[in-house]
Order: C-alpha cells, then structure tokens, then sequence
C-alpha cells in the first residue's frame, strides 16, 4: 500500500467514524485534531485500533510522542514508518 492509499484509506475512516465535514471544517492533512477540539484521547485509541489492524503494525508507546496522531499527516507518516 502506497502514501496515497494510506491517505485516502485513514481520511475516509477518520470522516466517517468521527463524522467530520473536512470541507466544512477546514480541515487538511497538518490540521491538528486534537487542538481543533475534533478528536480526543478516547478517540485516540480507537484511532490507534484502527491503525493496527488495519495495517497490521504494533505501535509502541514510544512512538506516539511527538505528537504522532495529531493530524493526518503525521499519523500516515507514522504508518508508513511501521510498514518499512
């Protein structure tokens, strides 16, 4: 699975779970979704579920400084670093 499917694949699960109108909102891959108020640490590990079923990835406690699922952005990088 390549960046842009990876993208495309967390965009639309983080829309539909969250029921977010990224256009409506504003929102795009460095929004910070934490500090938008969209998302919190609930919704954070049902964020960290998906990603580790989805791509088949264990992401360890160290990885998720830094802000590792503040955005998009960062959370695809996140993924992609797994995945190597």
């Amino acid at each position: 699975m390549n960046e842009t499917e990876v993208r495309e694949q967390l965009t639309h699960f983080v829309k539909e779970r969250f029921e977010l109108d990224f256009e409506a909102l504003d929102i795009n891959g460095d929004t910070n979704l934490y500090e938008m108020g969209l998302i919190d640490s609930l919704d954070s590990m049902i964020l960290l579920t998906f990603i580790e079923k989805t791509y088949d990835i264990n992401v360890s406690a160290s990885s998720l400084e830094n802000n590792a699922l503040d955005s998009i952005n960062s959370i695809v990088d996140l993924i992609l670093c797994h995945k190597q």
